[in-house]
């Protein structure tokens, strides 16, 4: 299990309760005096402003919001003191129902905004009786109204379904006041809310503990689909309000009792509807409660009481996510405060939340939100055993983020998260038997990730090694390294070869190295172990080969005062957009690391080389074996910067530890990447079968330059490359050799001269140089891209 420190706890805990409002700010909000609030709409006239229609508990108010920082109130229609109010808007006409008192359906014309033109009715327009009060009311998209959990049809014995009306011709005019018409009316049980779209009725049946899906299309004979078995349990069986996505396929729902939960269903196939997903406001405080949600296009805008307005992103119903909160009630937990119902369908995309009692003075309150968010972050995949490939159930998947995020696999192993924040994040995925893992995975708004893991099984065994030469002898002091996400080991081995590893888990993808100077690299990234498997061999083959994924003895001098030879994983520097040291080790390595001219992470000439020289050089090896011994390796070699001509220089040489050879001499070159270096022949150089590589980098005065070098991915081994037919040695071209007063080229462009250490003597243009006063001794003078070695006598 992965454990959270205590500061990681606290700045979760002020995030939950110091960040409650995140992705929606209040514009403007208006108080209600002596009021508390109830549900809400809205409206739009023909001129495009904007009103907020109020419901509250001595009435019904409409708000001008066009100026959203300065809401007025229009008018205010009183009615019968009543907690709960509904409304809706067909035909620039709204629909008001109130649940106590016996006024009956508020009808108010607002193509009249001086809230004179209105009227209370229980009658329809054959003067049949409509109903003295309801719950709620919505009214579809062909203009018809249904009334829920009210007095239907004046029957004393009705179940308060629902009572479906035709609006479409309404009208208040003084002269032809034409009402509502009964169309049908459904009343096998009680209906607490709906929402109607197309043919279908989605009954929100709050005592039954389902939501209903109804068939309305003859509204006369409204029957349940699927032979009365199109319905589903909502999560806390106090079904409360439903919504239906654009698509018509997800169904959402509410549950009005503490801690409980807004909930996805896969309405698709009426005889097989599924629930999706659940998720509530506040999982560390149960006893919130949700009232209604709605749909929004790819999101869930909700009120949900002491918890404000809350938004869930549902653009994947199986995955819903908070991306946006705005509460303005002071207190959480349990309570019917705070906010009663949410519009999100004005065109200005503001939200509109009716507030019971969170005013100041505790009145009822119109607040006009401005939404921020956008989608959220998703994250998906399968979490499955790292050997069996079997999916692990109840994984627990974590997003460590300020708000820490977590979810759990299922039966097959799929999980589905996310959050509103993007950036980059560390991931536990955790379960019981395996070992944690963590990933640090980057999160973007909008769009899906899909991550999928594999868990390494807690069940340990030991196990016996060896490395082996290809005669299958025992290798003595071979280094060995085996490692992956879970378990890091390195060993010696012994007289034999041998090595013990004494806990080891169950994995196909080890990394297993191993290496000794005289013998070539062994490398594996996906080595398999298990309990049933054989011991561990190495074979290690004759040659020498060195990436520097272990020490093998190469040794350092030095004079200089920084930027010493040392072996580490590289710590890129950047100046200029360039790396002026090396950023990583060379491509196709078995681990990490390379020898650097100082490591040290800080700006550039923080740990170059200063004041003096820094020396490399390889543990003897024996070219005897070979035909055509050849060496290579990659070099990184920068000398560039400060005030006056860069001079430093970088000289490649080899070595029987008495007579030397040098092999190339750089100065004031700019590589910034790994270049691949090879010399060929060794043979020829008539310094026995013993040799070292030697790599000397020197800083000389002044000082003021980068200087910085690398080497990686050594190897001797044979050139069976062909000969060229032409021998050509370019030491012919500088005469007299030796020399005492003057050397000749032929050939044009700038000569330069170096003592045996790399520094420079002189520069000259002329093709005869004088070289009289030089001391006795080696010289190197290079001139465009040729290089050519001269004594001094």
């Amino acid at each position: 299990m992965k454990f959270v420190s205590l500061f990681v706890l606290m700045i979760n805990f002020l995030f939950v309760f110091g960040q409650s409002n995140y992705n929606m700010s209040l514009v403007g909000s208006l108080e209600f005096p002596n009021a508390e609030g109830n549900d809400i709409w809205g409206y739009v006239d023909e001129n495009g402003r904007e009103y907020a229609l109020m419901g509250l508990t001595t009435g019904f108010a409409v708000v001008d919001i066009s100026t959203p920082s300065d809401p007025v109130q229009n008018f205010f229609i009183g009615g019968p003191q009543s907690i709960w109010r509904d409304i809706k808007v067909w035909n620039n006409y709204a629909y008001v129902t109130a649940d106590q008192g016996d006024s009956g359906l508020l009808i108010v014309d607002l193509n009249d905004l001086s809230g004179q033109t209105f009227l209370y009715t229980n009658f329809d327009q054959n003067n049949e009786f409509i109903c003295g009060k309801a719950h709620n009311i919505y009214i579809d998209e062909n203009g018809k109204a249904y009334l829920f959990g009210g007095d239907i049809d004046n029957n004393s014995t009705s179940n308060a379904g629902a009572m479906i009306l035709d609006v479409t011709q309404v009208s208040l005019d003084q002269d032809s006041v034409v009402l509502p018409t009964i169309l049908g009316v459904f009343d096998d049980f009680y209906l607490h809310d709906g929402m109607v779209r197309g043919d279908t009725l989605w009954g929100s049946a709050i005592y039954e503990g389902n939501f209903f899906a109804i068939d309305v299309s003859t509204p006369s004979n409204p029957v349940i689909f699927n032979d009365s078995l199109a319905f589903h349990p909502t999560p806390s069986q106090f079904t409360h309000n439903c919504w239906i996505s654009d698509d018509g396929k997800t169904l959402y729902t509410t549950d009005e009792v503490s801690g409980a939960y807004i909930a996805s269903y896969d309405v698709s196939d009426l005889s097989n509807i599924s629930e999706l997903d659940r998720i509530r406001s506040s999982n560390t405080i149960g006893s919130v409660i949700p009232h209604n949600v709605h749909v929004d296009g790819d999101f869930l805008v909700s009120s949900y009481y002491r918890d404000g307005i809350v938004v869930h992103d549902s653009k994947y119903p199986y995955n819903l996510v908070e991306v946006a909160r705005y509460d303005a009630y002071p207190l959480g937990g349990d309570g019917f405060d705070g906010s009663w119902g949410a519009y999100p369908y004005l065109p200005s995309g503001l939200i509109l939340s009716s507030e019971i009692n969170s005013s100041e003075n505790g009145f009822g309150e119109l607040l006009i939100l401005q939404p921020e968010f956008t989608n959220a972050c998703h994250l998906e995949g399968i979490v499955k055993d790292s050997v069996s490939g079997v999916p692990i159930s109840n994984a627990l998947i974590q997003i460590l983020s300020f708000d820490i995020v977590s979810s759990n696999t299922n039966i097959f192993g799929e999980y589905a998260i996310g959050q509103s924040q993007s950036g980059v994040f560390e991931v536990v995925y955790d379960a019981l038997g395996y070992f944690a893992d963590t990933l640090e995975i980057e999160l973007i708004n909008g769009e899906l990730i899909i991550q999928n893991v594999a868990l390494l099984p807690e069940i340990s065994f030991d196990k016996n090694g060896r490395v082996i030469d290809s005669d299958s002898i025992g290798i003595e002091g071979a280094n060995v390294r085996l490692f992956n996400g879970f378990v890091f080991y390195e060993f010696i081995t012994n007289s034999e070869g041998y090595f013990y590893v004494d806990t080891l888990f169950q994995a196909n993808n080890y990394n297993l190295m191993s290496s000794k100077w005289g013998y070539q690299m062994y490398c594996s990234e996906q080595y398999e172990i298990n309990d049933n498997s054989d011991d561990i061999l190495i074979v290690l083959s004759d040659g020498y080969e060195d990436d520097f994924s272990f020490d093998l003895g190469w040794d350092i001098q030095s004079t200089a005062t920084s930027g010493i030879w040392e072996i580490g994983i590289p710590n890129g520097i950047i100046s200029q957009n360039q790396y002026q040291t090396p950023y990583s080790d060379i491509e196709g390595d078995c681990y990490t690391q390379a020898y650097i001219t100082g490591n040290m992470i800080g700006d550039v000439g923080a740990d170059d080389v200063d004041n003096g020289y820094t020396i490399l050089s390889s543990p003897i090896f024996n070219i005897e074996p070979f035909s055509r011994p050849a060496i290579e390796y990659h070099q990184w070699f920068v000398n560039n910067g400060g005030w006056s001509e860069a001079d430093d220089s970088l000289i490649v040489s080899i070595t029987n530890m008495s007579d030397t050879v040098i092999l190339d001499v750089l100065v004031a070159q700019e590589n910034n990447f790994w270049d691949k270096k090879t010399y060929t022949d060794l043979n020829n150089y008539d310094l026995g079968n013993e040799l070292k590589l030697v790599i000397r980098v020197s800083d000389f005065q002044p000082n003021n330059h980068w200087l910085e070098a690398g080497i990686d991915g050594f190897r001797l081994f044979e050139d069976n490359t062909p000969v060229s037919i032409i021998d050509f040695n370019r030491e012919l071209n500088i005469f007299p050799n030796p020399t005492r007063n003057y050397i000749n080229l032929d050939m044009l462009g700038v000569k330069k001269i170096y003592s045996i250490t790399g520094e420079k003597i002189l520069q000259s243009s002329n093709n005869q140089i004088d070289v009289s006063f030089l001391p006795s001794g080696i010289y190197l003078l290079t001139c465009n891209d040729a290089r050519f070695k001269f004594i001094k006598e």
